[in-house]
């Protein structure tokens, strides 16, 4: 019988007894703790950022240089084609299984058929998807190095590889990006921590936080040592192609022809959908010595269970009919501030910025020697949203001290504003050293 309520009536003798564990005497409970994976497990740009409780001024409103999502402030609507594609993914009804662990065939190929129309012979079986760039990025590391042994990643770089090591125990070390050169490799640095426990070496071109995209001279000689010492390469191309004018962009597997590489991207940047989280490894196997690292990331994989297979089936679609306009004008609005920023502070006591290349920043050098009634660069970022309700992000995240990375994908206008502010700021703080 039903209820008003729709429900079935059931006697109070026909509920089983729920019987408790009486818990008021034992006392405090015993605190459990984490794994030692978990603990070490930290994303300090997620911790700053969610964490942060310092108070912008009320007179201003807030400028955020911090984060490198081209989305935010719905600058590049998602093209028409991009849309048109998943919508007929979804309509189609025939991506709402299971798909290959892998990844779809068609979505793979077009992947592959981008890498191949670059000159670079990559098998359409030799690509994986991923759950975007950072998932591709912990595969590879996992995949190459166990606990106690050892990779290589830039100084300064983004903070997901030390992440992604520190899990794992997999030690690492940094070789210097040299500011005076446009932030090129150390490379005498780089060869000098090479040991026999080194399992691959981490490069990021173009590059996150500083701005720099190398040239082919430049990566021809960091091929030549990392060949030397037969070292795989994990190369973060996340930013591939996003390159100012006068620049020219070579992926490292252009170039190699002996060294093995696991190209890492996504859509996140070139087509501004990082919420879409559609990434990939892509194994550039030349001298066919990765066949077990292939097996090994398939086995990732399967563990998965394939990522989102509706972005998955519209792949194709995006990567060949989406305009390069689309593309090219997030480049140019980018590079627009840089100039801004730079023509703004350059003549500013104190303050260095390093003009960019490409990618989505930029950095600044700050001599604290000038401004004595800072300790670091965090204290800066701290007054300066304080003051000017500029919120850019200090460089020790990132591995370095004395810098500020900015962030380029915002409006033209706040911009100008912004690197006004940061202007002020800094005349009014500076103080000639003795």
């Amino acid at each position: 019988m039903l209820s008003e309520e729709g429900s079935v009536n059931k006697n109070a003798q026909d509920k089983p007894e729920v019987i408790r564990e009486d818990v008021s005497q034992r006392g405090i409970p015993k605190m459990i703790t984490m794994s030692k994976r978990a603990g070490n497990c930290t994303n300090p740009i997620r911790i700053l950022l969610e964490n942060l409780s310092t108070q912008p001024n009320p007179d201003k409103s807030l400028i955020s240089l911090s984060q490198g999502d081209p989305s935010l402030y719905d600058l590049f609507p998602i093209h028409e084609e991009m849309k048109e594609a998943v919508i007929n993914s979804v309509k189609s009804g025939q991506f709402n299984s299971y798909v290959p662990s892998p990844g779809l065939e068609s979505a793979r190929q077009a992947i592959a058929n981008q890498y191949i129309e670059q000159g670079i012979k990559i098998d359409w079986k030799n690509v994986f998807l991923t759950t975007g760039c950072t998932q591709a990025l912990l595969w590879s590391i996992e995949c190459l190095a166990d606990e106690g042994d050892n990779i290589l990643i830039p100084k300064p770089c983004f903070p997901i590889y030390k992440t992604f090591s520190k899990m794992n125990g997999i030690e690492f070390s940094s070789y210097d990006l040299l500011p005076q050169n446009r932030w090129e490799i150390n490379l005498e640095h780089l060869e000098s921590l090479i040991n026999p426990k080194t399992k691959a070496i981490i490069i990021n071109n173009p590059s996150n936080p500083c701005g720099s995209v190398y040239s082919k001279s430049h990566i021809l000689s960091f091929l030549k040592i990392v060949s030397k010492y037969d070292i795989p390469v994990i190369s973060d191309e996340v930013y591939a192609h996003f390159v100012f004018p006068g620049q020219i962009y070579c992926s490292i597997a252009d170039l190699s022809s002996t060294v093995p590489i696991l190209i890492c991207n996504s859509l996140s940047k070139r087509y501004i959908v990082p919420g879409w989280r559609m990434g990939w490894v892509a194994i550039y196997d030349p001298v066919h010595s990765m066949d077990q690292i292939q097996n090994g990331i398939n086995r990732f994989c399967q563990a998965s269970f394939g990522v989102n297979s509706m972005i998955q089936a519209a792949l194709p679609l995006i990567l060949t009919k989406t305009p390069d306009s689309y593309f090219l004008n997030a480049v140019q609005l980018a590079y627009e501030n840089a100039q801004t920023i730079t023509n703004t502070l350059k003549n500013v006591p104190g303050i260095n910025p390093i003009i960019p290349q490409g990618s989505m920043f930029m950095m600044v050098h700050i001599s604290l020697n000038c401004f004595p009634e800072f300790k670091s660069e965090c204290e800066i970022v701290e007054r300066l949203i304080q003051e000017e309700s500029v919120f850019p992000f200090p460089s020790s995240i990132f591995g370095i001290d004395d810098f500020l990375r900015i962030s380029l994908i915002i409006p033209k206008d706040k911009a100008i504003v912004a690197a006004e502010r940061m202007s002020e700021f800094f005349k009014n703080h500076y103080i000639k050293p003795s």
